[in-house]
């Protein structure tokens, strides 16, 4: 859920934050909520039996605990609905610094109607949910002017890390298709992979070791077509194509020595004849591998001199 999602957004940004369930009509909500909790290392509570009740108790513990966020994960209403019943007791009771509404960009003027419906229980942003496949978040457009609330989180993707801070001129750059490369340089920096190479670069020279050591970084920062798809002029590729691809890269630099892996230049016509056999790729393979690897070593270097921008919270106060 958005929930867990934000709670690992704050965690990682040095917070201590405390999962919340307060959803009465859901009868899995706790359940759900627990076992993502659980594969992210947070705290959870239920206050589903009677949250009125329940979450002023929760909130008293929390602050003995030392947990300096709460998050709330109370229950969706469909469109055309009424919000639950006692939402509007339990803001009005527990006075929370900041109300967030979950949006599903997918859902066009569904997504304004039930918008309008939470308006007045105090809401201070938006969250717009789904904007990992083709839609561009068109909803996205209306929603702050609607409400005159900001979109604060988007999420791309279903994974506990895919909640990214909003940010209008991306979301201007990827209604027209111009692509999202600041979002890119962030996912990349999540990993490290910019502070090693520059590391790399300033001690010594980027062998083809260290662009392996990229290549796995990159992997590990998301689903390749969903890393690609930020790129201007870039369809979303293939899942399955972009991983042979990369197997296929991953396979020649291992087919190198050592001495070929940190010092390129010495990789001859002969040399990739044999590094081809031994990948089972063709020279041409090769050659455009190391012509990969060149214009990595001129991006790690870029990406070096920039300044990830985590900390502090996107919420307005």
């Amino acid at each position: 859920t958005t929930a867990a999602k934000l709670g690992r957004y704050l965690a990682k940004r040095g917070r201590k934050p405390l999962l919340v369930s307060a959803d009465p009509e859901r009868p899995a909500a706790a359940e759900q909520l627990a076992t993502l909790a659980g594969r992210l290392g947070l705290p959870w509570a239920s206050a589903d039996q009677d949250p009125l009740a329940q979450v002023p108790q929760v909130l008293v513990q929390a602050r003995r605990n030392l947990q300096d966020v709460v998050i709330l994960d109370t229950p969706g209403t469909p469109p055309g609905l009424p919000p639950p019943a006692f939402l509007p007791a339990l803001l009005s009771q527990i006075e929370p610094s900041d109300v967030l509404l979950v949006v599903d960009a997918l859902t066009g003027q569904e997504a304004l109607r039930v918008a309008e419906v939470f308006q007045p229980l105090g809401l201070t942003g938006i969250v717009l949910t789904k904007l990992d496949g083709d839609a561009r978040g068109g909803a996205a457009l209306s929603l702050p002017s609607r409400l005159g609330k900001p979109i604060l989180f988007v999420g791309v993707g279903e994974r506990p890390e895919d909640l990214e801070p909003f940010h209008p001129e991306r979301m201007a750059d990827r209604i027209l298709g111009l692509g999202d490369l600041s979002g890119l340089v962030e996912k990349l920096q999540e990993t490290g992979a910019a502070e090693r190479a520059a590391k790399a670069l300033k001690e010594g020279e980027f062998t083809l070791e260290d662009f392996l050591a990229q290549l796995e970084a990159v992997r590990r920062a998301g689903p390749l077509g969903q890393l690609l798809a930020r790129l201007p002029g870039f369809a979303r590729p293939e899942e399955d194509e972009l991983e042979r691809e990369f197997k296929k890269m991953k396979a020649i630099i291992q087919s190198m020595t050592v001495e070929e892996r940190r010092n390129p230049h010495i990789i001859g016509a002969s040399r990739k004849r044999r590094i081809a056999r031994g990948s089972g790729t063709t020279v041409q393979d090769v050659n455009r591998l190391l012509a990969e690897y060149e214009q990595a070593k001129k991006l790690m270097k870029e990406l070096g001199r920039r300044k990830f921008p985590g900390g502090k919270m996107p919420f307005p106060r």
